[in-house]
């Protein structure tokens, strides 16, 4: 046998060996995903309830159980994965305060063009919620490239400024926000109530929350 071939086979074989090294852990995450989606079927049926996986999760809500409502929804992806379903589970999770599970979730980029700047928002919005706001800056300096008009990322923006501690910086953020409006309008107004709060100012506060 020659040496080429020698190695070749050598090289299978390592192939072969770490193959068979992860095959458990992959089927073990398969089967995992499956007993949750299982068992929340289960559950939901003896209960009476919905076994779609967004309805099921709306009744986890509903009951304040925010963090099965997540499970629900991040399962089903991970079973039958879609960008929108990706999106639905992320901002579950953020609801239910699990940031880092967030986090992993959106760290790769979407597969669809369309969703990748919802994508990109959220996971800077998990990275403010676990207070990396220097990671954060990065994701919305981009935001802000892409969609400089967007109130969601003006707001955004304005909340890692007062994370790091530029309070010029978010001031002028969050007065580009309310300008421009849109559906993060109420949130932004709610933003300044609270700054207002922070910096005792009651009347302020007031006001901005009225």
């Amino acid at each position: 046998m020659s040496e080429d071939a020698s190695a070749s086979g050598a090289s299978a074989k390592r192939r072969a060996v770490r193959l068979r090294t992860y095959l458990p852990f992959l089927a073990a995450a398969i089967i995992g995903v499956a007993a949750v989606l299982a068992a929340l079927k289960i559950e939901s049926e003896r209960r009476g309830g919905p076994s779609d996986p967004r309805a099921l999760s709306a009744e986890f809500a509903k009951s304040g159980d925010y963090q099965n409502a997540a499970n629900v929804l991040r399962a089903a992806y991970r079973a039958d994965p879609s960008e929108q379903l990706r999106l639905e589970a992320a901002r579950a999770l953020l609801v239910a305060g699990d940031n880092y599970a967030a986090l992993e979730l959106l760290k790769g980029h979407a597969t669809e063009s369309s969703f990748e700047f919802s994508r990109r928002h959220l996971y800077a919005e998990a990275l403010v919620r676990a207070r990396r706001y220097e990671a954060a800056a990065k994701e919305a300096s981009l935001l802000a490239a892409s969609s400089a008009a967007d109130g969601r990322a003006r707001l955004l923006a304005a909340r890692i400024a007062y994370g790091l501690g530029d309070f010029e910086r978010a001031s002028g953020e969050l007065g580009a926000a309310i300008r421009t409006g849109g559906e993060s309008l109420a949130e932004a107004w709610l933003f300044r109530a609270r700054i207002a709060l922070n910096d005792n100012n009651i009347d302020a506060a007031r006001a901005a929350a009225a």
